[in-house]
């Protein structure tokens, strides 16, 4: 066999992420894989066989989603300028030009339609797929989603520091400022991670979190602050005027220092 030549897109977007090495005759039907049932490998696991490298191709069943490379690594050459003396000679020079290099026959008219729709690209030509799925292989470049426990706690952690940040700093542009600056700080570490590791840490639901939590405190805090001073100035309406108690209220400042008391000569 020459190898499967399949992409499985994924359920959600129906974007082609990631790619499949070897696969039984019961993940075919449905079914989890058993000892015994028989493995077909991918063509890009057979082509990196060819070229010595099977020991990086992933040994399992399940798929693995690549770091995919530039859009563009991988021209097409029109085959028919092989059998070009002119083209042969003046491109290739007469076939040096491919020396050390693994070529691919594949389709890449548009009349083919052999397109896939990945993150990089919705019209990812076929060929250059598997030459993305030998890329990631050789590089060991693939991308590890955030485990589910461990989004779970970091969406809850998110929800917490937003709250405690807003109980304890009082002040609200303290607290917008103290947001921002936690929203940067997480979107840097996950560009790191990603660049670094390899790993997609999770992302949106942490920072939808941390933002309505924190929004949500800063809402119920001027709440409760509109509510505590509607609640003085009606006691204070019973004593005073409305202007006065108005004029307290808007400048407390300067009430406040008053009642420190200071000394005068009488």
């Amino acid at each position: 066999r020459v190898g499967f030549v399949n992409f499985w897109p994924d359920a959600i977007d129906g974007k082609t992420r990631a790619a499949t090495y070897r696969v039984t005759n019961r993940q075919l039907a449905g079914l989890p894989p058993e000892p015994g049932d028989e493995i077909y490998e991918s063509f890009a696991a057979h082509a990196l066989a060819k070229i010595g490298h099977a020991n990086d191709v992933p040994d399992d069943f399940r798929g693995h989603m690549m770091r995919f490379t530039a859009p563009n690594a991988f021209q097409p050459h029109p085959l028919y300028e092989a059998f070009d003396p002119k083209f042969w000679h003046t491109n290739y020079a007469d076939g040096a030009f491919f020396k050390d290099k693994v070529v691919m026959v594949g389709p890449s008219a548009q009349v083919w339609h052999d397109v896939v729709d990945t993150p990089m690209s919705p019209n990812t030509l076929g060929p250059t797929l598997h030459f993305q799925a030998m890329a990631a292989a050789l590089g060991h470049e693939f991308l590890r989603p955030t485990p589910r426990k461990i989004g779970i706690a970091l969406v809850c952690a998110a929800g917490l520091v937003a709250w405690l940040l807003v109980a304890f700093a009082r002040k609200p542009l303290v607290c917008l400022g103290g947001l921002v600056a936690i929203t940067a700080g997480y979107l840097v570490t996950a560009r790191l991670l990603y660049d670094n590791t390899g790993l997609l840490l999770l992302t949106v639901p942490v920072l939808s979190a941390l933002v309505l939590s924190g929004s949500f405190s800063l809402g119920f805090e001027y709440f409760l602050e509109r509510l505590e001073k509607l609640r003085t100035r009606r006691t204070l309406e019973r004593y005073v005027s409305k202007n006065l108690v108005a004029e307290i209220l808007e400048n407390p400042d300067s009430y406040y220092s008053s009642l420190r008391g200071v000394r005068v000569p009488v």
